[in-house]
């Protein structure tokens, strides 16, 4: 793989940018909070502890002569090392000054002994006292202290020590690192989840988008039959459906861009070949002078077909382009069918076509550019001679749909459907139906084409419809008001 950087690099990179940071917060919440809570649930055990040993001191003892006279120091010193070994603390006993009557050490290779400190002492008689400390030298390295002052039950008010709890802060780190642990194994095992589950879901998105970018490159080198596979119904599903459509509208395209420039090869080259041939052989005598107009009516007719394909091709280009303007005026329908019909004459008369309809009608206005709907119409009437069958029929009714403000004109003829494929390509650009249909294999596809952007200036619509009896009906509406645009 190269080095750019992918979509599902990109991806990957940002999803488990975002589990990371958000496990590492929330992580990091957790950790504080049960922390906090494990150091409180300490000091509490510690300072009842320390609440009873003071109570069992004060009730155990009295002050005479400023020294402490105890009533049952064995069953203090008793209880405070069952307290210790249990609790896995130290407690000592002091009297006002901090010298240490009564101790009961668990942990005895940090513990030195000796005298606590004044400055200790009067924190302890302010308010009961906790700290990280050696207690001034008593320990070898820093504990957790927590000292309560214990008063006389015999004479109130009266100071006769302090109670000092003291727990080893290694436990803590103990708990620490477990603590860690546990969210360290946690961390990788969720990261590993999360890296499994989003590449697996990065893929599945990042996978269809990289074959699109495939079928793309092949479409772009000329090869059309790429196609996108469709899995799911999500939005990347409806993306793949959208580009297999694409592709295939290209695919005809491309086929229509070539079967395009093939007949307008054959279309220029016959007539002007036609051309070339007969002038030649009049000027060169070939022709018998005689002959001379007979040969000139088929040159002059090969003209006007190179001028009625240059016309479409300049009302196709005029239209795209958007440089078409209406001139709008008052338009009878019903005048303009008659008068198309009765330039189909010949062609009708020939293949012995049956024309029914029209008989109800006698006017039918619109506001709309002439000369434009009587090409529409014109291109309507070519194509149903053209397709209708020997001794087939065409049947043309124009109603007057008073609901809509519009009037729609039915064009039916008779003769070989229009395949249901092809149904929704009919007024594309350049698009031939089947030629097997007609006889004449000269048409460019432009005809309806044109129509449909005609109709559409115009604000009304067209469409095509079959049935099994053989019968294509084109439809076309057109609103009575005038145009807007």
């Amino acid at each position: 793989m190269n080095n750019k950087k992918t979509l599902l690099r990109k991806y990957l990179f940002v999803n488990m940018a975002t589990v990371l940071i958000t496990f590492l917060i929330l992580s990091s919440m957790i950790f504080v909070f049960v922390l906090n809570y494990w150091k409180k649930q300490k000091e509490e055990i510690l300072a009842e502890n320390m609440h009873y040993i003071s109570n069992i001191v004060s009730n155990n003892s009295y002050v005479e002569n400023n020294n402490i006279t105890w009533l049952n120091s064995d069953a203090v010193k008793i209880f405070m090392d069952t307290l210790s070994l249990n609790m896995k603390i130290d407690i000592l006993v002091t009297d006002t000054q901090g010298n240490i009557i009564i101790s009961s050490v668990y942990n005895k290779n940090d513990f030195s002994g000796g005298t606590i400190p004044q400055n200790i002492t009067a924190k302890v008689f302010e308010n009961q006292h906790s700290e990280m400390g050696d207690l001034g030298g008593i320990y070898k390295s820093n504990q957790y202290i927590m000292g309560k002052p214990v008063y006389s039950t015999y004479e109130k008010n009266t100071a006769i020590g302090i109670v000092f709890t003291v727990v080893n802060p290694e436990s803590l780190v103990v708990f620490t690192m477990d603590l860690f642990k546990i969210f360290l194994f946690a961390s990788v095992l969720a990261l590993l989840v999360s890296f499994w589950t989003a590449r697996k879901l990065s893929y599945s998105m990042v996978n269809p988008l990289r074959e699109m970018s495939d079928a793309a490159v092949s479409i772009s080198e000329g090869d059309f039959s790429k196609r996108v596979a469709i899995s799911g119904e999500d939005e990347l599903a409806d993306l793949a459906k959208s580009f297999n459509n694409m592709a295939e509208s290209l695919h005809i395209s491309e086929n229509v861009r070539r079967n395009f420039i093939a007949n307008v090869s054959h279309e220029l080259k016959t007539p002007m070949t036609t051309i070339t041939g007969f002038v030649d052989g009049i000027l060169d005598g070939v022709i018998e002078p005689k002959d001379t107009d007979k040969y000139l009516q088929i040159v002059s007719g090969e003209v006007k077909r190179l001028s009625r394909l240059v016309k479409k091709m300049l009302d196709l280009s005029k239209i795209d382009n958007d440089m078409v303007k209406l001139n709008i005026t008052k338009v009878d329908l019903y005048k303009v069918l008659l008068s198309v019909l009765l330039s189909f004459e010949s062609g009708i008369y020939e293949k012995n076509i049956d024309v029914r309809g029209l008989r109800g009608n006698k006017s039918a206005v619109i506001y709309a550019d002439e000369d434009m709907i009587y090409q529409v119409i014109y291109n309507l009437i070519e194509n149903a001679v053209k397709f209708t069958s020997y001794s087939g029929h065409i049947n043309i009714d124009l109603i007057d749909n008073k609901s809509k403000d519009e009037y729609n004109l039915f064009i039916e003829n008779s003769g070989n459907n229009i395949p249901s494929k092809d149904l929704k390509f009919v007024f594309d650009r350049f698009y031939k139906v089947d030629k097997s249909r007609s006889k004449d294999k000269n048409g460019m596809g432009l005809g309806l084409y044109i129509v449909k952007k005609i109709v559409l200036l115009h604000k009304g619509s067209i469409k095509v419809s079959v049935s099994g009896e053989n019968l294509t009906t084109f439809i076309l509406s057109l609103p009575k008001t005038k145009n807007k645009k």
